[in-house]
């Protein structure tokens, strides 16, 4: 044993260090190796933990994936929705097409066909000054485009206040931006002493390119080889057509004279005593004959394109003749 107070070497029995007196026997004993390795068995080591991730279940991974697959579908059908709206945006464009000048004339075109918008209270008038224009007063002014008629019509309706019969031009002039007269349609008929008119003024298919265009008064005294018949050689009748599906006005005018008549006539559709729409007609008559003038196929065609109706109301009618002459070839 070895005194741990000062080292002196000592037997195992002895109680006190010889050296400084120290009491060996109050000093815990060392451990035997047998003990020492029976208490390290004892003792548990423990490995240090690492952290792992939590596991998912099966049913979390199928259901991520499931919504997954689901967003990934909206998205595609998201994306085609937009791309077929471009294809059918694209083939509208194209097949139904608006140039709107702003002015009087816009075209529509269609796969199926070409509409106007006419818009004929848009254009100025001017009149000569003749001595004769002046007295030409424009009532009403419409547009006439139908199924039956290729070329859209302006239909002037108005009456001459002059006291005699009177060669009346009236005539749309086209104009560039310029101010220059690039075109012109126009009709012409001769029209009895204070009397009403319509005319029938054709409408280039191609106006809408034009910048604007006017309506002109053109008049001048009837040449002496016009002869005018008078009201009492002539006999007029008119009536409606009982057909529902026929929408048709007959006009028939007898020539009482012994001359080869040429009759103008006008139709005015009429609500509430007012003039909704105007159309022309013409015949040539031998003497003694009757004839059929027919304003037919204009109210169930008529077709404006700003509205959904084929048809014009109108609850009463007239027609009457405003033009009745022959000339010297005509004896």
């Amino acid at each position: 044993m070895v005194c741990p107070k000062c080292g002196t070497q000592t037997e195992e029995t002895v109680v006190f260090c010889p050296n400084c007196g120290n009491n060996l026997k109050e000093v815990n004993p060392p451990k035997s190796g047998t003990e020492i390795e029976l208490l390290e068995e004892n003792v548990e080591v423990k490995e240090p933990v690492v952290p792992q991730a939590p596991v998912q279940s099966d049913v979390s991974n199928n259901d991520n994936s499931s919504k997954g697959n689901t967003a990934i579908i909206i998205c595609i059908v998201i994306v085609a929705i937009v791309l077929l709206g471009i294809i059918i945006a694209s083939i509208i464009a194209k097949n139904d097409k608006t140039i709107d000048k702003g002015g009087f004339l816009d075209q529509t075109e269609t796969s199926e066909k070409t509409y106007y918008n006419f818009d004929i209270n848009k254009l100025a008038i001017e009149k000569d000054m003749d001595g004769y224009s002046d007295k030409i007063e424009i009532k009403d002014k419409f547009f006439n485009y139908t199924k039956d008629i290729t070329v859209p019509r302006a239909m002037i309706y108005g009456k001459n206040h002059n006291q005699e019969m009177v060669r009346l031009k009236i005539t749309i002039d086209y104009y560039d931006k310029t101010g220059q007269r690039i075109d012109q349609t126009f009709d012409e008929i001769k029209v009895i002493g204070d009397s009403e008119f319509v005319v029938a003024v054709s409408v280039k298919d191609d106006a809408f390119t034009y910048e604007t265009a006017k309506i002109g008064i053109h008049t001048k005294k009837l040449e002496s080889y016009f002869h005018i018949i008078p009201a009492e050689q002539y006999e007029l009748r008119y009536t409606k057509s009982t057909d529902k599906f026929d929408d048709s006005i007959y006009a028939s005018v007898t020539n009482k004279s012994n001359y080869k008549v040429t009759y103008h006539l006008g139709c005015l559709y009429l609500k509430n005593n007012k003039v909704v729409f105007a159309n022309a007609g013409y015949a040539n008559i031998e003497p003694n004959i009757a004839s059929k003038v027919t304003f037919g196929n204009y109210l169930l065609n008529l077709e404006p394109i700003d509205e959904d109706t084929k048809q014009i109301e109108y609850d009463d009618f007239k027609v009457f003749v405003y033009s009745a002459y022959y000339t010297d070839d005509n004896y």
